[in-house]
Formats: C-alpha cells, sequence, structure tokens
C-alpha cells in the first residue's frame, strides 16, 4: 500500500507492508470505494465518504484529532495516533524474531536511533532480563531475604 508524502512529517511517500490476515478487510474496503465512485489518488480512509453527515470529499486534521479525543475520554487515558507508532516498534522487539533495523524499516525512520526511542521495555520484560543473570537457588545466585537476615521483599 502506498502512503501520500502529504501530511507526512518527513514529506515522503511510503510503500506499506500488509499481512496477510488485514487484506481481506482492505479487499472489502476498496470495493466498497470502487463502488462509491473513489478516484485512483482518492483518500481510502476517508470517513467523510461513507457518511450520511458529512460532505466533504477530504478528512482534515481536526476530524482525527477529533476522534482521538473520543477515543482517550472512552479508555481513561491519552490515545494519539503516534503511540500507536510506539507501541508497534515496542511489540515488533518484543517478538521472539525482533530485529531493530526491520523496525526501524517499518517505522520509516531515516535514524536507528529515533527507533531505539520508540521502544519502552515494560516492567516484566526488564524483570526476566535480570532474572536470566541468576536464577533463585543457584550456588552464584546471592542470598537473600530472610536467608541474610533481611525483609522479604515483594515484587
Amino acid at each position: 500500500m502506498r502512503a501520500s508524502a502529504e501530511g507526512a512529517k518527513n514529506k515522503f511517500e511510503a510503500i506499506l507492508p500488509i499481512t496477510e490476515e488485514l487484506y481481506p478487510y482492505l479487499v472489502t474496503l476498496m470495493t466498497a470505494a470502487h463502488a462509491a465512485g473513489f478516484r485512483r489518488y482518492d483518500q481510502l480512509f476517508n470517513v467523510n465518504r461513507f457518511s450520511l453527515r458529512h460532505e466533504r470529499e477530504t478528512m482534515n486534521v481536526w476530524q482525527v484529532e477529533r476522534f482521538f479525543q473520543r477515543l482517550s475520554k472512552y479508555c481513561g487515558s491519552r490515545v494519539t495516533p503516534h503511540r500507536f507508532r510506539h507501541t508497534l516498534a515496542t511489540d515488533l522487539m518484543r517478538s521472539p524474531g525482533r530485529d531493530l533495523y526491520l523496525t526501524q524499516q517499518v517505522c520509516g525512520h531515516t535514524d536507528i536511533r529515533l527507533t531505539l526511542e520508540y521502544v519502552a521495555p515494560d516492567l516484566d520484560t526488564l524483570r526476566q532480563y535480570l532474572e536470566q543473570r541468576h536464577t533463585v537457588g543457584s550456588p552464584s545466585a546471592p542470598a537473600l531475604g530472610a536467608k541474610a537476615g533481611l525483609p522479604q521483599l515483594r515484587r
């Protein structure tokens, strides 16, 4: 799928891969768009074109912002389109086949350092990373808690 450079922060057009799971939904959307008279370069994800309430041909920024304001209120925390990018990068880097270079490509970053800023490890991941160094009960693990005369710590 081709994402237009128009409105993009970096002013570059992007070619986006489509997963097999998503493909049937896009076919359904494109079929509906064709039936509604969309032309080749019309906005595909344009709620106005499928709405009886709106008569605009293109979506504007305030419509997207308003949607995310309502979503944030519903979720009880701030949700933004950009937050989804951070979540995707984090999820990709948590997967068993993680690959920083491919995650950078999916995010469309020119600098891999920016991709690293998008990846946020959670507390459980950090704990597992530390616990791989010493397993409880191994001879090399330091004695903690009651055996060492210290109060028991809770996780």
